[in-house]
């Protein structure tokens, strides 16, 4: 008796109800996630406060339209009239003293 090629234990859960050899499912180019932005995030879940700074600050610094969006939202200087400008995202991480 023969095992078979598409065996559960052989192949990975997402080609189980596939007609892919294993060689085939290995060997497949793997796709980068791409990373949501975050008014994307936001959509999926509207009562996170978090997700909703993090969107505001995406829109206030031009929607991911430069490239260096992280690093206009990190050096933000609008701390005098933002009043999100102390829990704004990507800032730099604080050393105790």
């Amino acid at each position: 008796m023969t095992e078979s090629i598409l065996s559960p234990v052989a192949l990975p859960r997402h080609a189980l109800n596939t007609t892919e050899t294993k060689e085939e499912v290995s060997s497949a180019p793997k796709q980068k996630k791409r990373r949501r932005n975050p008014l994307e995030v936001l959509e999926d879940n509207p009562t996170s406060l978090r997700a909703a700074i993090n969107a505001i600050y995406w829109e206030c610094q031009g929607s991911g339209e430069d490239p260096g969006i992280v690093d206009a939202i990190r050096n933000c200087t609008c701390g005098h009239i933002c009043p999100a400008y102390r829990v704004r995202p990507y800032q730099k991480k604080r050393t105790q003293k």
